[in-house]
């Protein structure tokens, strides 16, 4: 039975080889644009995951109503003087909290000068983050003026493949650094990265007394606030009370200037941060991210729909082809469940070869689809068992329709139309017809017309005037090392 089921199979696709040659890029090009939008999702769920408490861990944000634009204001940094009176008024509740300040600086070693970004970081912080120490006690880490944890990276960058605890660093001159611990680099998908954290008692040792020292709310220091719970109730409890917290524990010769610019503290989960970072500043809201996604979102839809609908349009067109030959069948006595087997016979001829596709069209398109989205998805993520999992499930469906629609419609009225040649299609069926090949056209149009506003994007953003020669400018980079 099998046998006589793939040499049917085989017949028709020599038959036809172009019907066979459009389903497989059909289906191949639907499924493989539904697996890399599905990989750019779950690696944009991937952000933060490798912290324990991920889903009890919040970014603490102040937003503001901007004097001269009127627009609501809110930056992914703070002013420092928030810090404390947040976590003194929710002590009971909070796990963890900490503030970081990022930092450059040169770290001289012997001869070696080397330009390093850092964070002027709370005693909290590591634990918020879930930093893998791999050398130094991670409880005394930052304590204490003049310490400073690193990661594995920045360890070999400063110290080589020698023990890094114990080491020093001279940062301005004559100020010392030492080396209390080394944790392992964070990974990629993280949108907070660091390698060195500098503890933030070092800061006034470093830079003066007055250093860190202005307490005005409305003044944004660029501070990096989060805060751990134990659980989402305490959380909530806390995200709830926030919204009256100015009024209540603000400084009271602040009070009139943060009422003018209706000063408001909030927190943000982690799961939020990578559509909605934030980055924008004191210039508005930047939504380049979640733009992005909802667009390239949009663009997938469209092109699995059309690529699924012209595959089963395609199937439902070859069957009214061979109507004859599926109504003598069932005449001499073949059952609906072997002309299921039949048409999923020729189903999986066609599945195989356009799950193969697909996956080769990943491999060649993941590298430009990272450059332009800015991400850092890779082949091995998208061709994760996860992914193949849904390109699997995806093809057994609408193989699974195309195998059953066509049987659907040989009723036995039917099968002696089609005998006597007479062959009256009902009125369903006509429409049914239309209506795929309506929507197969639609769907087609509509993606013609995402492209060309792609186009015209890219083609207005390449001619826009940027109010300056790029070909003029001469960049002076300061990071050396020597």
């Amino acid at each position: 039975m099998f046998g006589s089921y793939l040499q049917v199979a085989f017949n028709w696709i020599l038959r036809q080889p172009f019907y066979y040659v459009v389903k497989v890029l059909s289906l191949a090009i639907g499924v493989g644009c539904g697996a890399l939008f599905f990989a750019h999702y779950q690696y944009i769920l991937g952000f933060d995951r490798h912290i324990e408490n991920f889903d009890n861990t919040y970014r603490v944000l102040s937003a503001f109503t901007s004097p001269e634009s009127g627009e609501r204001v809110r930056p992914y940094y703070n002013s420092g003087a928030i810090v404390d009176p947040v976590r003194n008024e929710y002590r009971d509740q909070l796990l963890y909290m900490g503030s970081m300040l990022r930092r450059t600086e040169m770290f001289t070693r012997g001869e070696q000068n080397i330009v390093q970004e850092f964070m002027l970081a709370e005693p909290d912080i590591p634990r918020i983050f879930d930093l893998d120490y791999v050398a130094g006690d991670p409880e005394t880490a930052l304590d204490g003026p003049g310490r400073m944890a690193i990661s594995e990276t920045a360890a070999r960058r400063h110290f080589g493949s020698g023990q890094a605890v114990g080491q020093t660093v001279t940062v301005r001159d004559d100020f010392s650094l030492e080396v209390s611990g080394v944790f392992r680099d964070l990974p990629e998908t993280t949108n907070m990265q660091f390698e060195v954290l500098v503890s933030e008692e070092t800061g006034p040792r470093l830079y003066g007394e007055d250093f860190m020292s202005d307490r005005r709310w409305s003044v944004y220091t660029g501070y990096l606030v989060y805060a751990s719970f134990e659980n989402q109730q305490q959380a909530q409890s806390v995200i709830d009370d926030l919204e009256t917290f100015v009024e209540r524990r603000a400084p009271e010769q602040q009070m009139a200037r943060l009422q003018e610019v209706q000063l408001g503290i909030s927190l943000q989960p982690l799961s939020e941060i990578y559509l909605n970072p934030l980055n924008g500043g004191f210039n508005g809201m930047d939504y380049t991210r979640r733009n992005t996604f909802l667009g390239l979102l949009g663009f997938a839809v469209l092109v699995v729909l059309a690529g699924f609908i012209n595959y089963i349009s395609l199937t439902l067109a070859q069957a009214r082809l061979r109507r004859r030959e599926m109504g003598v069948r069932l005449a001499f006595g073949a059952t609906r469940r072997q002309i299921v087997g039949q048409y999923a016979i020729e189903s999986l001829l066609v599945s195989v070869p356009a799950l193969l596709l697909a996956i080769a069209f990943l491999y060649f398109i993941i590298p430009v689809f990272s450059a332009v989205t800015d991400s850092g998805l890779t082949v091995a993520d998208a061709v994760s068992l996860g992914v193949l999992t849904v390109m699997a499930v995806a093809i057994v469906v609408v193989c699974a329709v195309s195998c059953i629609a066509p049987v659907v419609f040989l009723r036995s009225a039917y099968i002696a139309g089609i005998l006597s040649g007479s062959d009256q299609r009902s009125t369903l069926r006509q429409h049914s017809g239309a209506a795929i090949v309506f929507g197969q056209f639609a769907f087609s149009t509509l993606l013609c017309l995402v492209v060309l506003g792609i186009y015209l994007q890219i083609e207005y953003l390449e001619e826009l005037e940027m109010g300056l020669e790029p070909d003029n400018l001469l960049i002076l980079d300061n990071n050396y090392s020597s």
